[in-house]
């Protein structure tokens, strides 16, 4: 058994385990917070007050009797609280412990995967950035291209149109050296004798054409007037290019070469004609230089403003009978002329 100066534990016992008591809540609460130890204070501070209590109350004489006889049962049953207080506080702090490590490194996992998608948006922007200089550069070099293949495009289209007829040209008459030219004649000066024998034949149709329809136009009895001879003129040049055109091949257009060669060749004539005009009228002092006029011809009536007023003669017809009968045989001439040969066709 225990002395009975044991049995309650002393007032200095009290304010030690006091002191140390505040000294560890002090230390939890600079580490963790004050409210990590606010509701475990006023518990403490309970129990240190029942103790001090306990400590400073005296002993009566039947209490310390009972003390000497009887073991000490309230001294462990402090004891025993005291303990179940500590366990409990310790278990409390520990938690709050383990939940402000939790938190903290939860917090601390937060802030990093932060840091990381802060990383992460920069690092997409520095590559956005660098990816729309590129496109920014492609696309000017594109369009440089473009250019330069529409400029090249341009320039060798205009270089080949100037080349090509001097090429074909240069194909075409220059012979290859080193070979001898061979006897007789080559493909291409026969075909150019025989384009000259087609034009050649093609001219002296026209030439045939061209008389005929003088023949039945103009040897008439009566003189035809400057502006319809004109029209005939032109009516013959149409005729004339386009057997021609049926002779060579060729479709008929009136911006041809060969057609202003036509053109020139009919001012030609034109000029000759004009000149020669006066040959085909009667001087005016030629008797019989006004025939008369057949009562069935009613010619002049459709070209009475050239014939209104004239004083112009008129050719003389050869008094060989009848007006109407040197007429009617001048139609059966050209019924019975043959007709104009035909068109020779192209080159064997």
């Amino acid at each position: 058994m225990e002395p009975a100066t044991a049995a309650r534990p002393s007032p200095e016992l009290v304010y030690h385990l006091a002191g140390a008591l505040g000294t560890e809540l002090q230390r939890l609460a600079s580490r963790f917070g004050s409210e990590a130890v606010a509701r475990l204070v006023p518990h403490v501070v309970r129990a240190l007050e029942l103790l001090e209590g306990v400590a400073g109350a005296p002993l009566e004489p039947e209490e310390e009797a009972k003390g000497a006889v009887a073991p000490r049962s309230p001294q462990r049953e402090l004891r025993d609280e005291e303990r179940l207080l500590l366990r409990q506080l310790k278990q409390v702090t520990d938690g709050q412990r383990d939940q402000l490590r939790a938190q903290s490194r939860e917090l601390q996992l937060r802030v990093q995967e932060a840091e990381a998608l802060q990383e992460q948006l920069q690092r997409l922007l520095r590559v956005n950035a660098e990816l729309r200089c590129k496109l920014a550069a492609v696309q000017v070099q594109l369009r440089a291209a473009l250019q330069r293949a529409a400029d090249a495009e341009g320039a060798s289209a205009q270089a080949g149109a100037r080349e090509a007829p001097e090429a074909v040209s240069r194909l075409c008459h220059a012979e290859p050296q080193g070979q001898r030219k061979p006897h007789g004649f080559s493909r291409e000066e026969v075909s150019q004798i025989l384009q000259e024998r087609n034009e050649l034949k093609a001219n002296v149709f026209l030439l045939q054409e061209e008389l005929n329809f003088y023949h039945r136009e103009l040897l008439t009895d009566q003189w035809v007037p400057g502006l319809l001879l004109n029209a005939m003129k032109l009516t013959v040049k149409k005729h004339r290019r386009k057997i021609k055109a049926k002779m060579l091949g060729t479709t008929d257009e009136p911006g041809s070469s060969d057609d202003d060669d036509d053109d020139d060749d009919d001012d030609d004539d034109d000029d000759e004609d004009d000149n020669n005009e006066a040959s085909w009228l009667p001087p005016p002092g030629v008797d019989g230089a006004s025939p008369p006029v057949p009562p069935e011809s009613r010619i002049k009536s459709f070209f009475s403003f050239w014939y209104r007023g004239s004083s112009e003669p008129s050719v003389e017809v050869p008094q060989t009978g009848d007006p109407t009968s040197s007429q009617g045989e001048l139609r059966r001439e050209e019924k019975e002329q043959p007709p104009p040969p035909e068109p020779p066709g192209g080159p064997p």
